[in-house]
């Protein structure tokens, strides 16, 4: 039942598919320390930069009590707020909501913002995603619902501007919230914020033709119950439920067995007890704080969970009434043992005698106001906007005179107000080294409950600047890193239309000018590509992305190549990134986070590996992608290279910097993205090839003027030669015959890429683009002429006694050089027994047949094996048969190299 909310947050799997733009928490307690050590962290990962934690009123003061001293970042990078009071009920809604344009994250459970609710106690949290492109009907359901709570709350409650204009920034552009889910009877989240939970499980049953209907049995996993069980004997008198079980633990509790006796119905049985107990070990004991209502009947069964305990106060009213706010999920089966499964993981579950149980309430029972009650006076607003501070209190005791002192309590300063009839109060404020502060009023016989002020242009700059953030945040961890190349090789897959048209391959771009203030970047020059493995470091050793994010990738080429290279060196490099801890005040209640640099290493190494397969993986799909005539008609050629640049690139820095990206690996993913473009049978695809399927749209042209405008040949040229080397001379190739296949199909690649494009003379910009200097660019042009002119290892060693034999036909003089390179080739011999014997010459396919025998092309005879061995080692043999041919071997194109 315990969760890790980080894990959750930072889950890749939609985070990679599409940004968050902020997060809404809903909660009863809440503990900032943990929440800004822990949580805000992967908050940032995630690409949340508007955040709102909306708390109750208790739960509020009480976490600004104990942070006051520790806690950084309230009111500066998140909104912090009480829910407002309204009659003798709590805000109990445990709820997080991350929402962006494409994707959603929603939690709805029991456990609050604090380290017991999210991974000490026994909690109970339902888990939904949302993607805008397949929406599944039940996260539509749970996100339409929170969503329209919300909108209630800050329609109906009073908020402050600043919250509400934040919670408005988080929503902004995610239109699918309001998209109108379908009516299921087997799913709903309910809450009690103008309809009880009660009235709307019992319309549940009758619209399924549960009423009237008993149920089997009635199991209850609750810590707290009204004094006198009245609600859960209401379920009793209605439902009829004939065995009723209550988990709970014995050490959290305040049900009573006495109670419960003296109040439950003449003649029917007493509940069933059982104390819920943890047992994993090296751990604190785990306590019940879930709160799950489970119903099996004949038809199947129900199960209701969330944040409500059996209570009036949480299940039979509502909050327009004065009561709790709660919400909870709600699923049908038709399975009598779907919800089984809850019984299978808690620990140990002891009977108890109803007559040995006594309450303990050993935590707050959280179902009325504690400190902060409707008449109490709170601070409504305090904002603090071009160095003024505004505010509104709540309420001013009768006949208070309207003048007081506000008391800012972490500098301690004081200073005096005037409070308008509408209960505001403005007066001028700077706030010194842009720490977090909070403030109280005091007056005439009054003094209000504190609150954090919220520094209106911080948290517009902090959620304004999500881009630049959002990538030094994931840079600066190792998980941080691979998850952003996850996601920029996700956007590189889905980028086939342009917002701008900045076609920046090896240009600088343009200046990027948000909105806030960019003033650091502005006397930094902008490197160029090929410095981008020895990227910017702050004194700590920590890379630094501002230099090279002026532009976001989904704008720029440039930063998106750029940022693709520092995610790899965060992979490949040491970090120095300081460790961060939490307080010594708040020790008791958050536990201390391991150094993130521990075992970074052997981490690296994982993460590493890990990419190599997503890329291998990655290059077989997009080798399938380019023969898929869909996918070529939607998108332009220059768009098509420039991607396949950019991929090109990544490839090249994973075979120099990854020592676990192998030649072989690299070699393979060379095959997969350019042998699809003009010869995809060689790899063994039965398709089209790009080249063939542009052709049909009438695009061959602007294929082929992108390819030159993008410097394509001088991409190839480089990679060739990392993946395939220089060829070995004959007389290794003659052993190695597995190598003369390769650099029979890559020369032949070759070949066809000059026949359709024309690789004409080479750019030499190429080696900034590439990121390789000139000595790297001289070598690999030569190694590309050598494989584009490769001979086999037998026709290189045969063809100077094969030219001398042209040359002496056709009466021509035979050089010098000639002679010596038959001499060095050990050709000597065989030429001699051709001068003896002079005959004319066939190259032969030296594969048998089906009863093993290799025949002669010129008498069509059976070839002895003896000859035959002569000729598989690269010698020029009189045929065996009738002697009237000199025979040597071709070697033939394989049929594929997969």
């Amino acid at each position: 039942m315990p969760i890790n909310l980080k894990s959750i947050i930072e889950d890749e799997s939609a985070i990679k598919s599409g940004r968050f733009s902020g997060a809404i928490f809903l909660t009863y307690t809440l503990n900032l320390a943990f929440f800004e050590q822990i949580i805000i962290p992967a908050l940032e990962q995630a690409g949340c930069s508007n955040v709102v934690i909306i708390a109750d009123p208790d739960g509020y003061n009480d976490a600004l009590e104990r942070g006051l001293k520790n806690i950084s970042y309230a009111g500066l990078r998140y909104i912090n707020t009480p829910f407002p009071r309204k009659g003798y009920g709590v805000q109990h809604i445990k709820m997080l909501l991350m929402v962006g344009p494409e994707r959603g994250r929603l939690l709805i459970g029991s456990g609050n913002l604090t380290l017991h609710g999210y991974s000490k106690n026994l909690e109970i949290f339902t888990h939904f995603e949302f993607d805008k492109n397949n929406p599944e009907p039940e996260s539509q359901l749970a996100f339409h619902e929170a969503w329209n709570l919300l909108s209630q709350m800050i329609k109906n409650e009073v908020f402050s501007d600043t919250t509400v204009n934040h919670i408005n920034a988080i929503s902004e552009n995610v239109d699918w919230l309001n998209y109108q889910p379908a009516d299921l009877l087997e799913f709903q989240i309910w809450h009690n914020y103008e309809h009880s939970i009660w009235s709307q499980f019992m319309n549940w049953r009758e619209r399924a033709g549960l009423s009237g209907e008993t149920t089997k049995t009635l199991r209850v996993f609750s810590p707290y119950y009204d004094s006198d069980c009245g609600m859960l004997i209401k379920f009793q008198k209605n439902l009829l439920p004939s065995q009723v079980d209550l988990y709970f633990s014995q050490k959290n509790t305040t049900l009573d067995g006495s109670k419960l006796q003296e109040n439950w119905p003449e003649g029917l049985p007493i509940p069933n007890l059982f104390d819920i107990m943890e047992t994993q070990e090296n751990i604190s004991q785990r306590l019940l704080h879930a709160k799950i209502v489970v119903g099996i009947e004949d038809s199947g069964s129900w199960c209701i969970s969330g944040s409500a305990n059996m209570t009036r106060a949480a299940l039979a009213r509502t909050y327009h009434d004065g009561s709790n706010l709660e919400m909870v999920n709600f699923h049908w089966s038709p399975d009598p043992t779907a919800f089984d499964y809850l019984l299978e993981k808690p620990g140990i579950i002891t009977p108890i005698d109803v007559n040995v149980l006594q309450p303990t309430r050993e935590n707050d029972v959280s179902e009325k106001p504690q400190r902060v009650f409707q008449n109490s006076i709170t601070l409504a607003e305090l904002t603090c906007q071009n160095d003024k501070l505004t505010g509104q209190l709540s309420s001013l005791p009768e006949g208070a005179r309207k003048e007081g002192q506000i008391h800012f309590l972490r500098s301690d300063e004081r200073m005096e107000i005037e409070i308008s009839q509408d209960l505001r109060f403005l007066l001028p404020y700077k706030a010194e080294g842009g720490s977090c502060e909070a403030a109280l009023i005091k007056g005439d016989g009054f003094e209000s409950l504190p609150r954090w002020i919220d520094f209106t242009s911080r948290l517009q700059e902090y959620g304004a600047r999500p881009y630049q953030a959002r990538i030094q945040t994931k840079i600066d961890t190792v998980f941080g890193a691979e998850s952003l190349l996850h996601e920029l090789m996700d956007y590189l897959w889905g980028r086939t239309s342009q917002k701008q048209n900045d076609n920046s391959w090896g240009k600088r771009p343009k200046r990027y000018e948000p909105h806030i203030n960019q003033s650091s970047f502005e006397d930094k020059p902008i490197p160029e590509a090929e410095e981008f493995i020895v990227p910017e470091r702050d004194a700590t050793g920590r890379i630094l992305v501002d230099p090279y994010t002026r532009n976001p990738y989904d704008q720029s080429t440039y930063s998106l190549r750029n940022l693709l290279s520092l995610a790899l060196i965060r992979l490949t490099q040491p970090s120095s990134t300081p460790t961060e801890h939490l307080s010594e005040d708040d020790a008791n209640s958050c536990e201390k986070r391991e150094s993130p640099d521990k075992d970074e290493q052997e981490l690296q190494a994982k993460v590493r590996q890990r990419l190599c397969s997503y890329l291998v993986n990655y290059c077989e799909r997009y080798a399938q992608r380019l023969c898929d005539s869909d996918f070529i008609g939607q998108i332009s050629p220059i768009f098509l290279l420039e991607n396949h640049l950019t991929l090109s690139r990544v490839l090249s820095e994973f075979l120099t910097h990854v020592e676990e990206f192998s030649t072989e690996i690299f070699t393979h993913c060379y095959w997969k993205i350019w042998a699809p473009l003009v010869w995809p049978s060689i790899i063994g695809m039965e398709s089209k090839s790009s080249w063939e399927l542009l052709s049909e749209n009438h695009l061959v042209d602007d294929f082929i003027s992108a390819w030159n405008q993008l410097n394509v040949s001088g991409n190839l040229v480089v990679m060739t030669s990392q993946a395939f080397n220089e060829p070995p001379p004959w007389s290794t190739g003659l052993s190695k015959p597995e190598l003369t296949a390769d650099y029979l199909a890559i020369s032949k690649l070759i070949s066809i890429f000059k026949e359709k494009i024309g690789i004409k003379k080479l750019d030499e910009t190429v080696i900034t683009k590439l990121g390789i200097n000139q000595i790297q660019w001289d070598e690999s042009k030569r190694i590309f002429k050598k494989i584009a002119n490769y001979k086999t290892p037998i026709k290189e060693r045969l063809t100077p006694l094969l030219d001398w034999i042209k040359l002496t036909d056709q009466g021509q003089k035979i050089p010098l050089s000639l002679i010596e390179l038959i001499k060095n080739n050990g050709l000597v011999d065989e030429l001699e027994s051709y001068n003896q014997r002079p005959r004319p010459v066939y190259a032969i396919d030296t594969n048998p047949d089906e009863d093993g025998e290799i025949y002669c092309s010129h008498c069509f005879g059976a070839i002895t094996s003896k000859s035959i061995n002569a000729i598989q080692n690269g010698k020029l043999v009189l045929c065996s048969i009738n002697a009237d041919a000199w025979l040597y071997k071709e070697e033939e194109l394989p049929p594929n190299i997969s």
